[in-house]
């Protein structure tokens, strides 16, 4: 799967699902690609996430608020379960860990990339994923300030040749 991959890519080992503690939902996911073309017999899908032991400090800019889990498990009875990773889409989320890596990656993304970056918070000191769609800060003065070691373009195929706020990327 991508966090696999990416490890590979990165350098690090990935973590086998194993070393996870599998948690789902009790009721069934439906996505926001189901409503653009349902089939109404169509149950829906597992909605499962994977916890580790380690501590996390999720900080979300957009509203100043910080949070001790990656996970936003009340929302797992919700009908948008998606907003337990991370709380939802936010300009930009910075997840720290002890992991004493000496790494930091910026995650330019999509809202499919949530379900990603606890996966990965596990090999970073920092994770600031950024929103395009909702982040105002200059890239360039953000990279300048931040200083990542590692940078990681992560968006489903079909949003990204969409996206009309790449352009901010060009300085």
């Amino acid at each position: 799967y991508a966090y696999t991959a990416l490890a590979d890519i990165y350098g690090f080992e990935a973590n086998s699902l194993e070393s996870y503690t599998k948690k789902c939902s009790d009721t069934p996911f439906i996505g926001t690609l189901y409503s653009k073309a349902p089939i109404f017999s169509y149950p829906g899908d597992e909605f499962c996430y994977y916890d580790d032991e380690l501590e996390y400090s999720v900080y979300i800019h957009d509203t100043q608020e910080t949070f001790d889990s990656l996970y936003f498990t009340e929302n797992l009875s919700n009908k948008d379960k998606y907003v337990t990773f991370l709380g939802g889409n936010n300009g930009a989320v910075q997840i720290s860990s002890n992991a004493n890596t000496g790494r930091k990656l910026v995650m330019l993304k999509d809202s499919y990339s949530h379900a990603l970056a606890p996966l990965l918070a596990a090999h970073f000191d920092e994770i600031v994923l950024i929103d395009m769609r909702y982040f105002k800060m200059p890239i360039s003065q953000f990279m300048q300030e931040f200083q990542p070691t590692d940078v990681l373009y992560s968006y489903h195929v079909m949003w990204f040749s969409e996206d009309k706020n790449l352009f901010m990327l060009r300085n």
